[in-house]
């Protein structure tokens, strides 16, 4: 009896195991649907997808996760004026920045969201910066400040006359956020 509950439980493990498999890899296959959509090109999509890969597995972060980030960061993101570049770099500086900080999967998406809503709307606004991308990334306000060289009432009055393009800002952002990095990834 022993021997036939121990057969039942490896092979129930084997299957639990395969079923993880494949429900990892529909997931992948969707996200690479998903990451094509919003590539200009084959070879942008490949290039995404391996930038994706990169900082998943330089940061420690799980590639369906970034993936999936990455992905929507890029959709948010395609209508600025900014170089797919640029707007790469500012996103690894938040996802180097969330491991830095050990920020939890949800701060990450959160601070990613937050920065595609900042773009999207084409000037950076109080809201998202104070509280969405606040809350979730310590410092985010101060860090804003000191991208664009003002105080921070300086960025105060400029959010209430809305005169910060997010396009203009939002790299220097990620460059602030990188000079601000005391951990070498590399």
């Amino acid at each position: 009896l022993s021997y036939a509950l121990w057969q039942i439980g490896l092979a129930f493990g084997v299957f639990e195991g395969l079923r993880y498999f494949v429900d990892a890899q529909v997931q992948l296959n969707t996200l690479q649907l998903s990451l094509r959509a919003v590539s200009k090109d084959t070879q942008e999509y490949i290039d995404n997808f391996q930038f994706a890969s990169e900082v998943s597995r330089k940061y420690g972060q799980d590639i369906i996760k970034v993936a999936d980030t990455y992905k929507n960061f890029i959709a948010s993101t395609n209508e600025s004026n900014v170089s797919l570049a640029r707007r790469k770099d500012l996103y690894e500086q938040i996802i180097k920045a969330g491991s830095t900080l050990a920020l939890s999967n949800d701060d990450i998406e959160g601070t990613l969201r937050a920065v595609g809503q900042i773009f999207s709307k084409g000037t950076v606004q109080s809201e998202e910066l104070r509280q969405q991308l606040g809350e979730r990334l310590p410092g985010a306000f101060n860090i804003m400040a000191k991208a664009i060289g003002v105080s921070e009432v300086e960025l105060n009055k400029m959010l209430k006359d809305g005169v910060i393009l997010s396009e203009d800002v939002m790299p220097l952002f990620g460059k602030e956020l990188e000079r601000i990095q005391y951990r070498d990834w590399e």
